[in-house]
């Protein structure tokens, strides 16, 4: 009669092991690895969007159908217009965005969805157009901006996302145009209005964003005479 002969090998811990016993294993894992990999590419995709003529518009990656990771996309001469970081579907991190011909338009950061920190955003010819911070998705704290030659257009602050506070408001040749103050988003208190000298033309008061009171107006030695009253 004929035997089969059998190999064996010597494991450390569980002593003799058949060496079918051993190959099936290995070939096992090998499949589990192949399978697991076959299953992390389906579940991590680059994503590609194109343009009706076929260029491309924008890529990034896919984790189980939400963005995740750098997303670039692009304007249709294939200039980046954008680069934006997701996770599990929502912005998150620094974006960035670009005028058609490369020059940068706004850098912003963005947290779980919500935009948040500082912004700045630019002008094409490269001046700061505005700069200031989010929290929570809306403006908060002193906000600048500027006219495109770079003088400072208005400046103020935000407080939930409404204007609070002393706001100032500028010529384009840097000479002051108005001052006054916001509360809950609307005019309050005392504004006072200039010409383009310089010099104060109007001054009265708000109530709830409505002029109130005895509004006056100055002449041009500087002298103020009633010019109208409101209830």
């Amino acid at each position: 009669m004929h035997t089969e002969k059998r190999f064996f090998f010597q494991h450390p811990v569980c002593g003799k092991v058949p060496l079918e016993a051993l190959l099936i294993k290995v070939i096992f894992l090998q499949i589990s690895i192949i399978f697991l990999f076959s299953e992390r590419c389906d579940a991590q995709k680059i994503k590609k969007i194109f343009y009706e003529n076929g260029a491309l518009k924008a890529e990034g990656k896919m984790v189980k159908g939400e963005k995740t990771g750098t997303w670039k996309y692009f304007y249709p001469d294939g200039t980046v217009s954008a680069v934006e970081r997701y996770d599990q579907g929502l912005l998150d991190g620094k974006v960035e965005y670009y005028y058609p011909g490369g020059k940068k338009k706004a850098v912003e950061y963005w947290q779980n969805g919500m935009q948040e920190d500082s912004t700045v955003r630019y002008y094409e010819n490269g001046i700061v157009k505005s700069r200031g911070r989010f929290e929570q998705g809306v403006y908060e704290g002193p906000w600048l901006f500027y006219y495109e030659n770079g003088r400072l257009k208005r400046r103020g602050n935000y407080k939930g996302g409404l204007p609070e506070g002393l706001w100032e408001f500028y010529y384009e040749d840097g000479t002051i145009q108005q001052k006054g103050w916001f509360r809950d988003g609307r005019e309050e208190g005392t504004w006072i209005f200039y010409d383009d000298q310089g010099r104060p033309e109007f001054e009265g008061s708000f109530k709830d964003g409505k002029k109130t009171g005895t509004w006056y107006r100055y002449n041009r030695k500087g002298k103020r005479k009633i010019y109208e009253h409101y209830d």
